[in-house]
């Protein structure tokens, strides 16, 4: 259900509070997801708060509506395992080299739909993170990311390399092939056409090579996830993996991904023996002894 099929014959003096309600309870019944909805609460807002502006409205009867609350989504992540074999299922296809990148960086999706071949210094191999790509009430557009942690160098490895390398120089032939059909906006994961891709688009190749892989369904957005879990669960310090993911605090990697760190209360008693090592012997327990013998 869209809003414009759904109020677009309203007019804005018969909107209130009750019709937003209904209009949400009717969008979560047919099967939308409370964050859908939460956007659309969002979309609605903004769009009457012009139309106040404009006097054309008294108030934001949006301000007086209640959003259903946003539930939270349980985190999945991949094995290794499992993400070399989506990558063999993938190899050759136009999504592996977008799924390489995302698991050896961590990067949101946004970031890397804004993602510019300025922005990649292959001979250095580093990755500079500054733009991304969000939805707005008119549509997508590119944008500067919301805070200043987020816009990062990220050091690539070498399979990544690799992969931008020979996904640069197919794209090279794809241009060549479509002559001037092809729209040079110098992104790294573009249509094909070269305009900036369509997430809808990524989601269904996306959903199509997990199918062909065999592999559960989970988003895409869980390969930023499982990179994160994996870095964290091999003991690389939560500062270090905060400052690859654009986080704005340390706490918030802890908040999020704090599960699948290694059991902290070994690493402290492992640490307690080599400040406090055993003197002696320590003598034996006669209630421990008499339990042994029965």
């Amino acid at each position: 259900m869209q809003i414009i099929p759904a109020i677009g014959k309203v007019r804005l003096t018969q909107l209130n509070r009750m019709y937003l309600q209904q209009l949400y309870a009717k969008c979560l019944a047919a099967g939308l997801s409370s964050t859908t909805v939460n956007h659309m609460h969002g979309v609605l807002h903004h769009a009457l708060k012009d139309a106040m502006r404009s006097d054309l409205i008294p108030r934001n009867v949006a301000e007086l509506a209640s959003p259903p609350r946003v539930k939270k989504r349980e985190m999945q992540v991949f094995t290794p395992e499992q993400v070399d074999q989506l990558l063999t299922v993938a190899e050759g296809h136009r999504m592996a080299p977008i799924i390489t990148l995302t698991v050896a960086t961590g990067m949101r999706v946004g970031e890397l739909l804004a993602l510019h071949w300025s922005h990649i210094d292959l001979p250095r191999g580093v990755l500079h993170v500054r733009r991304t790509r969000t939805r707005t009430a008119t549509g997508f557009t590119d944008g500067n990311p919301k805070t200043e942690s987020s816009m990062r160098d990220i050091r690539l490895i070498p399979s990544a390399i690799d992969a931008l390398r020979a996904h640069r120089v197919q794209q090279a032939k794809e241009r060549l092939e479509l002559g001037n059909q092809w729209v040079d906006e110098d992104r790294v994961f573009p249509s094909s056409i070269g305009t900036a891709m369509d997430p809808a688009n990524l989601r269904k190749h996306w959903l199509r090579l997990l199918t062909k892989a065999g592999l559960p369904e989970i988003h895409f957005h869980d390969l930023r996830h499982s990179a994160a879990s994996w870095l964290l669960a091999q003991g690389v310090p939560v500062i270090d993996v905060s400052k690859m993911l654009g986080h704005a605090d340390a706490s918030i990697t802890l908040r999020i991904y704090g599960h699948a760190m290694p059991d902290s209360q070994d690493r402290v008693v492992a640490a307690m023996e080599f400040l406090l090592p055993r003197r002696a012997k320590p003598a034996s327990d006669p209630t421990e002894e008499a339990a042994q013998d029965a």
